[in-house]
């Protein structure tokens, strides 16, 4: 059993029960192949919400650089075991781009918070145009995640997390890559996850 696991068989149980968490849709999350997990950021918590929410297979995040360098060595070593990457917030960081394509193109689960940091509640999803350009090189499908809570997410108050279908690579239209239509694949994916944050009680299929 590997590290990942063992911290998923101990972690899940508390943390579904200290945020009461409630989980829809998670049947859309394939069991293998390149994908990436696209959700709205409520909190520092999200990563440990999305990851104890999925079970088949363990999520690779790009996470910011200052939880690598700020809080010491033994933290920087533990998110690196556990799969996670850094990343510079605003500066075009190629160097993570390229390994987060890396990533998908051996088959893996590519977390990814693509509003640039922590949004308050009742804002809309806007995702910045990194994870467009991710897709488009790595010809990767996108599956949207909401993560939704009246005010902030705190202990003991209920926490939903849904899984919308996968949008394909096929439909974002991709065929040069331009500034336009990164444009648009960002237009569709906000689309989709925001229509998981007006949900409320609706399960998506």
């Amino acid at each position: 059993m590997t590290l990942y696991s063992m911290l998923h068989t101990m972690v899940s149980p508390i943390t579904k029960g200290m945020y009461r968490m409630r989980v829809i849709g998670a049947e859309h999350i394939p069991a293998a192949g390149k994908m990436i997990l696209c959700s709205n950021h409520r909190s520092v918590m999200d990563p440990i919400l999305l990851g104890v929410s999925v079970k088949k297979r363990p999520i690779r995040y790009m996470a910011k650089e200052e939880l690598f360098v700020k809080h010491g060595k033994a933290v920087n070593r533990f998110l690196r075991t556990l799969g996670a990457f850094p990343v510079k917030r605003g500066s075009g960081d190629t160097k993570a781009i390229e390994q987060a394509i890396e990533i998908l193109e051996q088959g893996g689960l590519l977390g990814i918070f693509p509003q640039g940091g922590i949004v308050a509640h009742g804002i809309p999803f806007q995702p910045k145009s990194g994870i467009a350009m991710i897709a488009y090189h790595a010809k990767a499908p996108v599956l949207p995640v909401g993560i939704d809570t009246n005010g902030d997410i705190k202990a003991w108050k209920p926490v939903t997390i849904r899984f919308g279908k996968p949008i394909a690579y096929e439909e974002f239209g991709f065929t040069d890559g331009s500034r336009k239509e990164m444009k648009y694949a960002a237009h569709i994916i906000a689309e989709r996850v925001n229509q998981l944050l007006e949900a409320k009680e609706c399960v998506l299929k």
